[in-house]
């Protein structure tokens, strides 16, 4: 229903996170909020793009959705923040879960002579996406910070590591039972503590690096990471002066999958060499 009182259908779903335009300035500020938008949208970025353009009902929907969720959470008391450790709890457990099962097809399907590598991958995209769980429970202190706040998070925060912890191992002794019943070390390789830092504010230019390097340059940088979009975008938002390369690319994989070990490491390299990057 809205401020007018419509009830007309409102069809909606709720997406990955994705890079934009729209919402990149607020990204890089570390600044929360939810990014609404609607589709197909036959006008955008077109000379049509006017508001006169933009369903009344549908906006209006979004402005209540978006300023119902800051208040609600700005006046979080002690009964919703223990909803809310709840529902985060079930999300961290539904995420662990299917994160789980993506994990045991690795192993599943992996040459035997690969299983080291899909061991990694295996552990990576439990373990990142049992952090963003943590931290998702974590983050509610923000709003409520009250004693029975912090001992339920703590609670489901246990509970959440321990739920980690054995589906890791679950993970160890399926590639184990694969390798006639000797355990399978994960692939190694030197960890990268390099930390890199953004010496800009501001959402980086998409052509980055390649537009700012030399002929030559941009012709090997094409060939040395093989990155989409949305890969580059969050690498650029992991890139917060704390995380090393190696944690960078940890996260990225356990959000991307594989694609994301292609050349993570130099993409931030050629970052640092157009001076958007330095080393700390």
């Amino acid at each position: 229903r809205t401020a007018r009182g419509s009830q007309s259908q409102f069809n909606y779903r709720v997406t990955p996170y994705s890079g934009g335009s729209d919402h990149m300035m607020f990204i890089d500020r570390k600044i929360p909020g939810m990014m609404m938008g609607h589709g197909p949208d036959y006008t955008h970025h077109t000379s049509d793009d006017t508001p006169d353009k933009v369903d009344p009902v549908e906006l209006q929907r979004s402005e209540v959705i978006a300023s119902g969720t800051v208040y609600y959470l700005s006046n979080l008391d002690e009964a919703q923040a223990a909803d809310l450790v709840r529902l985060c709890a079930a999300n961290a457990a539904k995420r662990t879960g299917d994160a789980s099962r993506l994990a045991a097809q690795l192993v599943s399907n992996a040459q035997e002579s690969r299983l080291p590598e899909a061991l990694q991958e295996a552990l990576i995209t439990v373990g990142e996406s049992g952090r963003v769980g943590l931290q998702a429970l974590g983050s509610i202190v923000w709003y409520n910070n009250g004693k029975e706040t912090r001992d339920a998070v703590q609670v489901m925060q246990t509970k959440a590591a321990e739920d980690l912890k054995f589906v890791s191992n679950l993970l160890k002794r399926q590639a184990a039972s694969r390798n006639a019943g000797k355990s399978v070390a994960e692939a190694g390789g030197e960890t990268d503590i390099r930390v890199p830092v953004r010496t800009t504010r501001g959402p980086l230019d998409f052509g980055l690096p390649e537009s700012k390097l030399s002929h030559d340059d941009a012709a090997k940088s094409s060939g040395r990471h093989q990155l989409n979009g949305d890969i580059r975008f969050e690498a650029v938002n992991f890139i917060d002066g704390k995380r090393t390369v190696s944690e960078i690319e940890k996260a990225l994989i356990g959000e991307f999958g594989r694609q994301a070990f292609k050349g993570v490491d130099r993409f931030i390299e050629d970052l640092v060499k157009v001076g958007v990057v330095r080393w700390k």
